[in-house]
């Protein structure tokens, strides 16, 4: 075998295990339901007054979230390697 297609073989592989464990993190959910729900108040017509508290919890749960899940898996990477 060619090492060249050795080398692609074992990329992909890697690509597509990478990126089903990318597929089962609760953040990149978390930015998904972020994003259609900003994307809903607008389908849904609702009252500037009504969408502007939606946006503005969004905005401020969501990257909140995201950062502090990044530290604890941080944590959790460092202490792994202790």
């Amino acid at each position: 075998m060619d090492q060249r297609v050795g080398r692609q073989l074992s990329l992909n592989y890697l690509v597509e295990n990478n990126m089903k464990e990318k597929l089962k993190s609760r953040k990149l959910w978390v930015a998904v339901g972020g994003l259609l729900t900003v994307a809903a108040t607008e389908w849904l017509n609702l009252s500037p007054e009504l969408t502007e508290q939606l946006v503005s919890a969004v905005i401020i749960i969501v990257p909140a979230y995201i950062g502090g899940q990044g530290i604890v898996d941080a944590m959790k990477e460092y202490a792994a390697k202790k």
